[in-house]
Order: structure tokens, then C-alpha cells, then sequence
């Protein structure tokens, strides 16, 4: 499941951005030079195209859902990358507070 999870987002972003896996079911998408509607718009398009994969026998219900935290660095106020990393991380927490299959911008 994962596997093909982690397709869907390699396939959905641009080249010279990244995807990696940070353990368990959590990933971590790098958009490098990217504005926040941009980032917004890959995000969504991640999330319809895992929403609508085919999991059957590999996921409860033969699918799943992504929640998402965003966090776009303004280029003249950079952050170190654990700083930048908490705050994508807290909204991530904030997307699944309000359910499911939801993207949350920091």
C-alpha cells in the first residue's frame, strides 16, 4: 500500500521536488521555489489521486485518505530545517483534528 501510495505522490509532483518517507505512514514532500498556491494545488492533487487509488486487499475498505500540514518558507526569512519541519508538522496535527482527508496550511 505504501509502495503504491508513495507512487501516486512521486507521479503528482514537479521535477526537483522530493518525496520521502519519514517512517510508519508519514511522508514528507520538498517543493523547492514554490509559492503557496502552488504548493496548495500539488497537495490537493496528491490527495484526490491517493483518494481514488485502488487498495483493495492492501488497505481497510480498499483505500485510504491523506491529511496533510503545509508550510511554505518565505525565501528571505529562512528557516533552519527542524524549524521548518515542526511547523509542517503542526499542520499536519491541525488537518487531523478536523478529519480525514484534509490539507491544513501553516
Amino acid at each position: 500500500m505504501l509502495k503504491k501510495v508513495a507512487a501516486v505522490m512521486t507521479k503528482a509532483v514537479r521535477e526537483g521536488d522530493a518525496v520521502y518517507r519519514l517512517g510508519g505512514e508519514e511522508f514528507l514532500v520538498v517543493l523547492p521555489q514554490i509559492d503557496p498556491a502552488m504548493a496548495l494545488g500539488i497537495g490537493e492533487r496528491i490527495r484526490s489521486q491517493v483518494k481514488v487509488l485502488d487498495l483493495q486487499g492492501l488497505a481497510p475498505d480498499g483505500g485510504v485518505t491523506i491529511s496533510a500540514g503545509l508550510f511554505v518558507a518565505d525565501p528571505d526569512q529562512p528557516l533552519p530545517f527542524d524549524a521548518a519541519l515542526a511547523m509542517a508538522d503542526g499542520a499536519l496535527y491541525l488537518s487531523k483534528e478536523q478529519g480525514r482527508d484534509r490539507l491544513t496550511v501553516a
